[in-house]
């Protein structure tokens, strides 16, 4: 969709539009608690990671907006949690690596790469070494942000994470790697708990964090219940 200004707002605009559209019709099918697995969650939901990538030259253009890339953000987001079978609090950094997906404005900057390499000079083997181009930067971005440092602690190498041959997320374990769960501190910031401290940890505030790092500590070979 092209506008009066070439700085295809619009087409952004359509584009999350549509897909958030998708994205939702798919979340009524898949609720959190579903026994859809994670790989099955993102087989349907490259739907809309489709209606993203058509047009991709255009689109990385347009992601150099901050409010776009914002745009796109969100909707991708959505996507990403409902794969990971997350809760709203998540961040865009973090539930991008639980489930593996390159963020949305290094996807574009990879398909625009290739259709340049493709069309001057026809490389035979663009996407790979653009693919790799791509896990360099998300590393990068990943190493610096200031978001989802829990997650980071438990997957600081996003290759090894994203190229292992085993494993689904569920919404369990998910939980686990982001800290955001039933945990009473979590809770209580919404008020859903009373208190934030841990009925069986005296003085310690339960999360995810602390009841591990006290179950290490103490060589227990079980963490808090309650």
């Amino acid at each position: 969709m092209i506008d009066d200004r070439l700085n295809f707002n619009s087409h952004v605009d359509y584009a999350c539009e549509k897909a958030t559209k998708a994205i939702t019709a798919l979340t009524r099918i898949m609720s959190n608690s579903s026994a859809v697995s994670s790989s099955k969650r993102r087989l349907m939901a490259s739907e809309s990671t489709s209606i993203f990538r058509g047009g991709a030259p255009v689109l990385a253009a347009a992601v150099i907006t901050r409010g776009n890339l914002i745009r796109l953000n969100s909707a991708y987001r959505l996507m990403a949690m409902s794969i990971a079978s997350a809760y709203r609090t998540i961040s865009i950094d973090a539930v991008c690596a639980i489930v593996g997906m390159t963020p949305i404005n290094i996807v574009l900057e990879e398909d625009c790469e290739c259709y340049n390499c493709y069309r001057l000079r026809g490389t035979v083997g663009a996407r790979m070494v653009a693919r790799a181009d791509s896990m360099r930067k998300w590393q990068l971005a990943w190493n610096s942000s200031s978001k989802g440092r829990w997650t980071y602690r438990l997957i600081p190498n996003l290759s090894l994470w994203v190229d292992r041959k085993h494993g689904e997320v569920n919404f369990f374990l998910t939980q686990f790697r982001l800290g955001h769960g039933c945990f009473r501190k979590y809770l209580h910031r919404f008020g859903h708990a009373e208190s934030p401290l841990c009925p069986a940890c005296p003085n310690c505030e339960e999360t995810l964090s602390t009841c591990s790092s006290t179950v290490l500590d103490s060589g227990q070979s079980e963490v808090c219940s309650q």
